[in-house]
Parts: C-alpha cells; sequence; structure tokens
C-alpha cells in the first residue's frame, strides 16, 4: 500500500508501460528531438581514452546501469531529457520490485530500502545496483579502490564493469581483464557490511586481505604488523 501510494503521488512524472516500455527506451525517445535550441542540456558521457564512460549526470550509478541496459546510443538520445527518463524508469521499478519481492527477499535486500532509493533519493545506493541487476538481468562488477563487488542477474551473460575512480566519479570500463580484478582484488560479498569485526579473522586471513587492498604488512620499524594494526589499516581501505 504504502508503494502504490508515493507511486500515485508523482504520476505526473511518470510514463505509462504503453507510451514508455522499460524494454523499449525508444518510444520515449522519439519525444525528445524537438528540444529548443536554446535549451541547456547536459554534457555526453566523457570517454577516456575509450577505456572509462562516465556518465555526466548526478545519478552516476543510475546512469552507468541505464546505458549498460540499453545500450550507449539510446543514451545519446535521452540526454537531453534525462530527468522525465530517469523518473519514469525509476517509477517503474519500483513497481517491478514489488512483481519481484521474493528474488530480492533471496538476496537479502530491503524491498522498503530499494524503493526509498529510486522514489526519494537524488541517486542510488549500491543495494538499489544490485536489485536493478537482479530484475532485469544485468552482470556487473562494480570496482571500488582494490575492491569489487559482483553482481549476477543472469549466470549464462557477460559481466559489466563499473569503476569509482579517485575522484568519485564512476564510470563503465570498456577495456579491462575481468580475471586480473577477480584472482588480485578483494571481493566485497556482504555490500552491507564490507568487512567483518576484528575477532572474525585470524592474522593469515588478514594478511591475504591486506595483500589485495594494498596494505603492508611491515610497519614504519621494519616489523610485521599486529594484527590489530593490520586490520586497522585495512579498515581505510573501505
Amino acid at each position: 500500500m504504502q508503494t502504490a501510494h508515493m507511486v500515485n503521488s508523482l504520476k505526473t512524472f511518470m510514463l505509462t508501460r504503453d507510451a514508455w516500455n522499460i524494454e523499449n527506451p525508444q518510444k520515449s525517445i522519439n519525444n525528445t528531438r524537438g528540444v529548443s535550441k536554446n535549451t541547456k542540456v547536459s554534457a555526453k558521457p566523457e570517454k577516456i581514452k575509450d577505456v572509462f564512460l562516465i556518465p555526466s549526470h548526478k545519478d552516476k550509478l543510475f546512469w552507468c546501469f541505464y546505458i549498460l541496459k540499453f545500450g550507449e546510443d539510446s543514451y545519446d538520445s535521452v540526454y537531453k531529457n534525462v530527468f522525465k527518463t530517469e523518473k519514469a524508469f525509476k517509477l517503474n521499478a519500483a513497481e517491478d520490485l514489488i512483481n519481484n519481492e521474493t528474488l530480492i527477499k533471496a538476496h537479502k535486500l530491503k524491498r522498503i530500502n530499494i524503493e526509498n532509493d529510486l522514489i526519494n533519493e537524488k541517486t542510488i545506493t549500491i543495494s538499489c545496483l544490485y536489485a536493478l541487476c537482479l530484475i532485469y538481468k544485468v552482470n556487473i562488477l562494480y570496482i571500488v579502490n582494490r575492491t569489487f563487488y559482483k553482481f549476477i542477474g543472469d549466470a549464462g551473460a557477460s559481466v559489466n564493469v563499473l569503476k569509482k575512480d579517485k575522484k568519485g566519479d564512476i564510470g563503465i570500463v570498456t577495456k579491462i581483464n575481468v580475471d586480473t580484478i577477480t584472482n588480485d582484488f578483494y571481493e566485497i560479498l556482504n555490500h552491507a557490511k564490507p568487512i567483518l569485526s576484528f575477532s572474525a579473522y585470524k592474522l593469515a586471513e588478514l594478511q591475504e586481505i591486506a595483500h589485495k587492498v594494498e596494505v603492508t604488512l611491515i610497519n614504519e620499524l621494519g616489523k610485521k604488523k599486529t594484527k590489530k594494526k593490520l586490520y586497522e589499516d585495512i579498515l581505510t581501505k573501505f
């Protein structure tokens, strides 16, 4: 009931599925062609050596997902009308969330939190990205520093790579060795709690994590770090 009320209250932003099919965004793209020459439009995604594509809009995580789902050409076609497109997609996704509640629960995600991201927040969270991957069958490996999250919505499909850079920008990596990431970086299995408590680890386990996130095992005096110090240094990487 709560979701229905929130969706109904925002109908002015929402395109119905007859007008905007979530599997075929071209139905709404064609309506963006008549923008005035004086209309201020956002820049297209920045490309860095054809390796890192960064959407120019505030909710970069969402727009990375949109590009991966529908393609860069579709993004280029709607970037003049991004607010309406983003709002419509998110409201439809909130409805699809209800129809996929069993799937969402199976992956220990809270529907009410995902709904809030989609309807009320300006940017989506990692949990919301995970839910979108599950609902719309998209695979994403998301790199943050020397760690990564892996969200699999379709086990038979290829894996797309997103990366958060040192400036905080999020983009699509178009050329990268996925095996190198999965072998050398630390995988965060619980996105809600990236690292466990100190007592949950043995020293050898912390040393392995330290190696992957590039934390040295030796202190400034040339001695091996204590378990406590190693854990504290690892925390700075999350």
